[in-house]
């Protein structure tokens, strides 16, 4: 904190001269762009998604064009910015990358040292070609929305991160998740939809915050009992189930049950 206490004859020279303070105060406290991390990060995103080409391809030359000190907006700024990544970024007031939304793009891999992310809470990389997610992803602090829908991931490392509230997996290969999900104790919604799920494990019964899922589209043969009691909305059609499979019983566990779609 700075306390000025001033005494001019002139009213005037008074009143400039804590205008200038108040500027000069306001300019320290504005912060100064990414981390080093963050910066190194984008970068490694640009490059390793290989789309940091000079040539006209819908605006994705400009894709590494930006600057580390460049003012992160704190909402997504579509149109905004001539670089393409920058458009995709939303950063909190003190300039940490809390939201990334690169969809659609192509991205087949990524080489991308996610670690220095530690204040993300928000990834898209929704409608690309990704057939893994670096492990570091499961240990991020804050991520609360992970959406990787319409993708072509056939693993569910990087997935498991308890933090999660809302994941949306659909359009993809996963199979059967393993005993990690068990971790995903803040999970909300869950979307599965059209996977090559077959079953449920266990830890899947103990995702007691879990109010929706969706598994319309995979390849479970009845309804599993690990569905959580607490799931309100359930989506279990097109399984390869015949309608002789089911019973008003096979649901009679799901106590909190409002929406149920089964063919």
């Amino acid at each position: 904190p700075l306390i000025l206490m001033v005494t001019f004859s002139s009213s005037r020279l008074s009143l400039a001269l804590l205008l200038a303070l108040v500027v000069v105060s306001l300019l320290s406290t504005v912060a100064v762009g990414l981390t080093d991390g963050e910066y190194e990060a984008l970068v490694e995103l640009c490059v390793s998604s290989g789309l940091a080409s000079d040539e006209d391809d819908g605006g994705w030359g400009e894709f590494c064009s930006f600057s580390k000190n460049f003012v992160c907006p704190t909402s997504p700024s579509r149109g905004q910015y001539s670089s393409e990544i920058l458009q995709g970024v939303v950063c909190n007031s003190n300039q940490n990358i809390i939201g990334l939304y690169i969809s659609g793009r192509g991205i087949s891999y990524l080489d991308l040292n996610f670690d220095s992310l530690v204040y993300l809470e928000q990834l898209d990389l929704s409608r690309n070609r990704l057939s893994s997610i670096r492990p570091a992803v499961a240990s991020f602090p804050n991520l609360f929305f992970l959406d990787l829908a319409e993708n072509s991931l056939d693993s569910w490392d990087g997935i498991y991160n308890p933090n999660v509230v809302n994941a949306n997996l659909k359009y993809n290969l996963l199979p059967a998740p393993g005993a990690g999900i068990g971790a995903m104790v803040k999970l909300e919604k869950l979307e599965l939809t059209n996977n090559q799920v077959d079953s449920l494990p266990t830890e899947f019964g103990s995702l007691s915050a879990l109010r929706y899922l969706w598994l319309g589209g995979n390849r479970l043969s009845s309804r599993p009992s690990q569905v959580p009691s607490t799931v309100t909305y359930f989506t279990f059609s097109t399984n390869g189930a015949s309608a002789a499979t089911f019973s008003g019983a096979l649901f009679a566990a799901l106590l909190a049950l409002v929406f149920l779609a089964i063919f």
